[in-house]
């Protein structure tokens, strides 16, 4: 009787090993689930296969977080209804062209230079620009009949480039 004992004692004890080891692993990964949040998973590590459902919609992502580059090319939908047409443009202004002067204006220089129409046309607008026009300062733009006059100051350590320009019509 003690050999069937010892070894129904061996048994209950093995039996009661694998269950507590049964336990153990179970609740270890049913509190590694639980404990498992969006703030520690690595970003671009998760896609719809892991999902519950394999399935990412609408609903599990926030407002407002993605950009058109982030769902790739849709299919466009049907076609709408035609619009009414338009009002009709403006003709604009016939012969109307714009002339150009560029100047590289050296560190702390001030120049002053003149952009020309062509033969045969008048200056009715004019003005300069710049790459760099929080370096540069208009000290004069104006129109002296079929000229535009342009002076600017570069306030910059660096050569800075500067377009003296003029709006030309047929005179």
């Amino acid at each position: 009787m003690s050999i069937l004992t010892a070894t129904n004692a061996e048994r209950v004890r093995v039996v009661l090993v694998a269950t507590l080891l049964l336990l153990a692993l179970t609740a270890g990964s049913a509190t590694a689930g639980a404990l498992i949040t969006g703030k520690r998973i690595k970003d671009d590590t998760v896609a719809g296969v892991d999902v519950r459902d394999q399935n990412l919609t609408g609903r599990d992502v926030r407002d407002g977080s993605l950009d058109p580059t982030d769902v790739g090319a849709l299919e466009p939908g049907p076609q709408g209804d035609r619009g009414l047409p338009g009002f009709p443009g403006a003709n604009g202004l016939p012969g109307l062209v714009q002339r150009n002067a560029p100047r590289t204006v050296q560190p702390k220089e001030q120049l002053r230079w003149t952009v020309q129409c062509g033969p045969g046309e008048a200056s009715i607008s004019g003005g300069v620009s710049s790459d760099r026009p929080d370096s540069v300062t208009t000290a004069l733009s104006f129109v002296d009949g079929i000229h535009w006059t342009v002076e600017v100051r570069n306030d910059a350590n660096v050569p800075v480039s500067v377009y003296g320009w003029v709006l030309c019509v047929p005179a």
